[in-house]
């Protein structure tokens, strides 16, 4: 079964669809005023909450591990508790 092609009208509304949604233009009437430039807006809504969140969750788990290392080792060290194999 043959695919179908896009005509050429259909290219050349599809590329201006595109060019559209990428950026917001505010155009005065070029052909007199061609000493402004257009404005282009982007937006700014980047948020980095999550960012301080996550790394509050690891270090916190980081410190959790740690303190249990640091107490295993030192259960270990004095004969507090033996775990046959293991010696220090």
């Amino acid at each position: 079964m043959a695919k179908h092609r896009k005509t050429k009208e259909q290219k050349i509304a599809a590329s201006q669809k595109r060019d559209l949604n990428q950026f917001a233009y505010s155009f005065t009437n070029l052909s007199e005023d061609k000493k402004t430039n257009p404005v282009i807006h982007h937006p700014k809504t980047t948020s980095y909450s999550y960012v301080y969140n996550d790394l509050k969750k690891t270090l916190t788990v980081c410190a959790i591990v740690i303190a249990f290392q640091l107490f295993l080792f030192f259960i270990l060290q004095h004969h507090i508790f033996m775990i046959p194999g293991v010696s220090y």
